[in-house]
């Protein structure tokens, strides 16, 4: 591990690892964060509804749902909602 990591050093010129990102946010929901019940959460950024504008989704695993955030500024984000087929909450099962 610790060669991989000097030899990606070599290639980046000596510099950090870390360079272009951000302090970590703990993104949260009028004060309380977001978070997967049951963990296996697998966040992404798309445009769901056609409006432009990426929203956050939070697949888990337990359940197999979808909750969609809509992105109202940096780091604000709306109430979620499940992702709905049909007018049902969709359920997409693990395969475990």
């Amino acid at each position: 591990m610790l060669g991989s990591i000097m030899a990606l050093s070599l290639i980046l010129g000596g510099q950090e690892l870390s360079q272009g990102f951000e302090k970590p946010v703990r993104l949260t929901v009028r004060g309380t964060a977001i978070s997967a019940e049951g963990g296996y959460a697998a966040p992404c950024m798309a445009d769901v509804n056609g409006d432009g504008n990426p929203e956050l989704l939070v697949g888990q695993f337990n359940g197999g749902r979808i909750r969609c955030y809509g992105v109202t500024g940096k780091f604000v984000l709306s109430e979620g909602d499940w992702i709905k087929a049909g007018g049902k909450t969709a359920i997409i099962p693990g395969i475990w």
